[in-house]
């Protein structure tokens, strides 16, 4: 099979596009025949290696992949040849990723795709839908109601959160910081979108609700846990997903007399479960269009380096702009 791998970690151009053998199929295993896969930030940390990880050697990077049954072990009864499907949450603690034409895993992480609903949108939605749903459903408890604030809200889970807590019913402001971003935060759905440049973030939020949120989304790499705790009510929490090298400041006080929560997310780590219900909900409201990711560039898997040179200038360098998801058609056969 052709698939995208590196043997070592560095920038984009150790990425090859080569003849790797096909993954063997295990008995509780289901085989796809990938027809998108996406690319992710995590995908160039690993590559590059400023987030070291123990990698099988070649290595093929990708969270995401939407396309067709082609194999099924013999304990899975399921599923057959010929269904659409879609996974996600792929390529970590030592396991392959989904840029490949095919891709074998276990039954149990694989996931119905209507069939309205396209490949690349599966392939869109996937590790940014489900970090949402996790977040906010699972984690924070999002309720009906509720007020929601997203710092980074033009960023791909953003955008997925923002729409996820729309669909639940909250009450939801975004932070941008250019009008395109913005446009993209309430073309989402977003109730309130405010520019980070204009002034402290909590100031402005405070403007908007003098009485304070529920729950702060912070997705970016320096979490604000002092402007957090002025704007969040009693029971408030704070969900965090980014920042590995972050030394957050946390005004104790006013933090325990308030009874707040600091929900720390890691996508991969959730249990079973919860990536069970994210998917039947993820494919729910993928079908009833409520749920989209805006495709910012798609690329054929033979310029993966030039997919992933893009993601690294955006959400590394801060040097391009991209609002939503790139994307990576992957070749039959």
């Amino acid at each position: 099979m052709l698939a995208a791998y590196f043997e070592k970690t560095g920038p984009p151009d150790v990425l090859q596009v080569g003849h790797l053998p096909d993954p063997t199929v295990a008995d509780d295993d289901v085989l796809i025949a990938g027809r998108y896969a996406a690319v992710n930030p995590i995908d160039c940390y690993l590559r590059s290696g400023s987030v070291p990880a123990n990698l099988p050697r070649p290595y093929v990077p990708g969270s995401d992949l939407a396309g067709v049954v082609v194999a099924v072990g013999p304990k899975v009864h399921d599923l057959a040849v010929g269904d659409r499907v879609w996974t996600t949450l792929q390529g970590f603690a030592g396991r392959q990723g989904t840029m490949c034409q095919r891709f074998a895993c276990p039954r149990s992480e694989v996931y119905r795709l209507p069939e309205c609903v396209e490949f690349r949108t599966a392939a869109a939605v996937g590790l940014v839908g489900m970090t949402a749903f996790i977040g906010l459903v699972e984690k924070a408890r999002l309720a009906t109601n509720e007020r929601l604030v997203i710092r980074g809200g033009s960023g791909a889970v953003g955008l997925a959160a923002i729409q996820i807590a729309k669909i639940l019913g909250a009450q939801v402001v975004a932070s941008a910081g250019s009008p395109e971003k913005a446009l993209a935060c309430r073309q989402a759905g977003a109730d309130h979108v405010i520019d980070y440049h204009a002034a402290p973030w909590f100031e402005t939020i405070r403007e908007i609700f003098p009485d304070g949120v529920d729950v702060v989304w912070d997705a970016t790499r320096s979490p604000d846990l002092v402007g957090a705790c002025q704007i969040l009510r009693f029971c408030g929490r704070v969900v965090l997903m980014a920042g590995r090298e972050a030394q957050a400041i946390l005004p104790v006080g006013p933090f325990y007399t308030k009874e707040q929560q600091i929900l720390g997310l890691m996508a991969p780590l959730a249990s079973p479960e919860s990536k069970d219900r994210g998917a039947i909900a993820l494919s729910r409201w993928m079908e009833r269009e409520s749920l989209r990711l805006p495709i910012a560039a798609e690329f054929p898997l033979d310029q993966i380096a030039a997919a992933h040179r893009l993601q690294e200038s955006a959400t590394i360098e801060g040097s391009a702009t991209i609002v939503g998801k790139i994307v990576v058609c992957l070749p039959d056969g």
